[in-house]
């Protein structure tokens, strides 16, 4: 369903005054016809004036610059103007010093036209060549995004087949060890064969032996973590034994010092004795009591 609602055009060409062309809601297709003269060919400049920058209309005509002939007869350059407006908004196109200018840029619609010449040589070319010259035409983005996808799909689904052969191979390979390992059994057709006869037996045995392994693994752990509490303990007993060690040189030491202490008191004490015997005990050291 087209989006577009009208187009504007002042002054480019044949269009000597403003003109309005509304587009039909609803449709897919637009369709403009009419006699020679009467500005099929300016709605056609209109919208490459818009989308491309250019008038295709007059290239291949030996003007050389073809600028000074887009505006309308007795018109200027800077008079020229063409509105596009949608459903999602308006596009200007105006011509600034031979530039076509844009606004807003974002809005710029892609414009493609296809002119009679180049019909004439569609016609004439070879089968091969024709999608050459509408291939600008065709919009192949949908096609090109599946292709990616596929592409995409098919490198994924090979990765994971080379991902699932290479597990298969370690597999086949562990199982024929695990069959060396048995000393090679005979009596089966293939390592595979083997291999399901081995599975199909009476697992009441292994989920025995399983049992056992996993019993033995928990004895391992709680054995190892016996270990770590041994450890620590010795630890310790190894700080509270360098503790002990410290206050024995610090008990060691007071006993030595209150010794010497006892010593020089009892040598007082001696002094004293011997000073009361020969004075009498009425007296002191600062004279005699009467």
């Amino acid at each position: 369903m087209s989006t577009l609602t009208t187009l504007t055009i002042t002054h480019l060409r044949g269009a000597i005054s403003p003109f309005t062309l509304a587009f039909e809601k609803g449709t897919k297709l637009t369709i403009v016809y009419g006699e020679n003269g009467t500005g099929k060919s300016t709605i056609c400049d209109a919208f490459e004036f818009l989308g491309k920058g250019k008038v295709g209309s007059l290239e291949g005509k030996g003007l050389g610059s073809t600028t000074s002939y887009w505006a309308a007869v007795g018109k200027k350059s800077t008079d020229i103007s063409v509105v596009l407006e949608s459903l999602t908004g308006k596009c200007t196109a105006s011509l600034s010093k031979s530039n076509v200018v844009v606004t807003p840029s974002d809005k710029r619609p892609k414009v493609e036209v296809l002119r009679r010449s180049q019909i004439l040589g569609l016609i004439e070319t070879t089968p091969a060549e024709r999608y050459k010259a509408i291939s600008r035409f065709i919009d192949v983005s949908g096609v090109e995004a599946s292709e990616k996808t596929l592409k995409d799909l098919i490198r994924d689904t090979e990765t994971s087949r080379g991902e699932a052969v290479a597990r298969v191979d370690e597999n086949e390979r562990i199982v024929r060890q695990f069959w060396e390992t048995a000393g090679k059994p005979s009596g089966f057709s293939t390592v595979s064969a083997w291999a399901r006869d081995q599975v199909n037996q009476d697992r009441s045995q292994v989920d025995q032996e399983i049992t056992a392994i996993r019993r033995i693994r928990d004895s391992f752990q709680k054995l190892k973590q016996s270990g770590e509490r041994y450890e620590q303990i010795n630890r310790q007993v190894l700080a509270a034994q360098e503790a002990l060690s410290l206050a024995t040189q610090e008990l060691t030491s007071l006993l030595t010092t209150i010794a010497n202490d006892t010593s020089a008191l009892l040598g007082i004490f001696e002094a004293a004795q011997t000073y009361f015997h020969a004075h009498g005990e009425s007296e002191s050291m600062f004279g005699t009591f009467k």
